[in-house]
């Protein structure tokens, strides 16, 4: 099999850096700011370990994927070296690029705008180890954001830059309180192509705003300590779209609606927008369980409204592709592509932006 690489450069992966300038700095040095993780010390996860162990054992270990997860700071050098220990066995699969599940994306901000310039790419058969270089072409201060691996740890992570650069904190978000989102596969990221591309930072990018991403690929069930740590979290907004990971219509109807009314026990009017599933049923069977399903989210809201909430809204899942032309949305016909993840963003943004739900 040939090379790419050797064919067109742009597909050559750097994974023997040889700089004799570099310094390499610890991200949980005050001139970084990490947003949507937690960190005790040298690994990064999403929740408490405790509350992700008392879920269930999927949430325990996908807690520890890095998923929404971003490291701000501005500098000078000319390039940016990411440096971490990684998990080899863990975002190797058929239906996601391994730049979606184990890369970085490095964006650059200018007026609060931040844009795509390229991705750190693991190499495919990736080890314990990565070490990949972003480049540019002179030392002008910039404003840096960093997007951490969807489907994939993070542990002592190191920025490499120039000896001779500086670092400092870079912008905050113009709303730095975050919307928070729990759900299962689709809202972890799965199957972005690169983790700038997740729906949540299409929002976050639009609005400048900071975002905690709960998306617990295959594990999002309700579980009563789910229900209990949500509320107790400082955010603006609270998106779920729990509904895939749910293993029988009887069990949504019996977890959907209470973690709804013990979210409002706490936070009685934080805006929470609501969305049942974007797949695309292939059978008469899917197509009848995923109506009953729709019906027993829109239940919740129903009776949200019914009761005089005016800060709860509905996304009908199966209106979101319909922009795009509906059938070239998913990888497989569940989890979006990146068109597929722009829907939904633009989804949300309607509604935020309708309803004007950030202050």
């Amino acid at each position: 099999m040939s090379d790419i690489s050797k064919i067109d450069k742009n597909f050559k992966v750097e994974t023997n850096i040889e700089k004799d300038d570099v310094k390499f700095i610890s991200a949980l040095e005050p001139c970084f700011s990490i947003y949507g993780l937690m960190n005790t010390g040298e690994e990064f996860h999403r929740m408490p370990r405790s509350v992700a162990a008392a879920a269930n054992d999927g949430v325990k270990v996908l807690n520890e994927n890095t998923a929404g997860g971003r490291i701000k700071f501005k500098t000078n050098s000319k390039y940016i070296i990411v440096n971490s220990i990684t998990s080899p066995g863990q975002g190797k699969m058929g239906h996601i690029t391994v730049a979606g599940s184990s890369g970085y994306d490095l964006y650059l901000i200018e007026d609060g705008k931040a844009q795509y310039f390229r991705s750190f790419l693991p190499v495919h058969n990736f080890g314990e180890k990565f070490e990949q270089i972003v480049e540019f072409p002179d030392n002008t201060e910039r404003d840096i954001m960093i997007h951490f691996p969807l489907y994939n740890t993070c542990k002592n992570l190191y920025i490499g830059v120039q000896e001779s650069a500086y670092v400092k904190p870079g912008s905050k978000y113009k709303y730095e309180k975050p919307i928070v989102y729990l759900g299962s596969s689709i809202t972890q990221g799965g199957c972005a192509s690169r983790p700038g591309n997740a729906y949540q930072n299409h929002i976050s990018r639009y609005f400048d705003t900071n975002f905690t991403n709960l998306g617990f690929s295959g594990s999002c069930r309700a579980e009563d300590a789910i229900c209990e740590y949500i509320p107790t979290l400082d955010m603006s907004i609270f998106v779920y779209d729990y509904d895939h990971n749910a293993p029988s219509a009887e069990h949504l109807e019996n977890t959907h609606e209470k973690l709804f009314k013990r979210f409002r026990e706490i936070q009685p009017t934080t805006p929470v927008i609501i969305m049942s599933m974007t797949d695309i049923p292939r059978t008469e069977g899917a197509k009848a369980n995923m109506i009953r399903r729709r019906a027993i989210i829109k239940k919740t809201y129903d009776n949200a409204v019914a009761a005089g909430d005016k800060n709860v809204y509905f996304i009908d899942g199966q209106e979101v592709f319909k922009i795009a032309g509906y059938t070239d949305c998913t990888v497989d016909g569940c989890h979006p592509n990146d068109l597929g993840f722009w829907c939904m963003g633009q989804a949300v943004i309607k509604v935020i932006e309708e309803n004007k739900l950030l202050k």
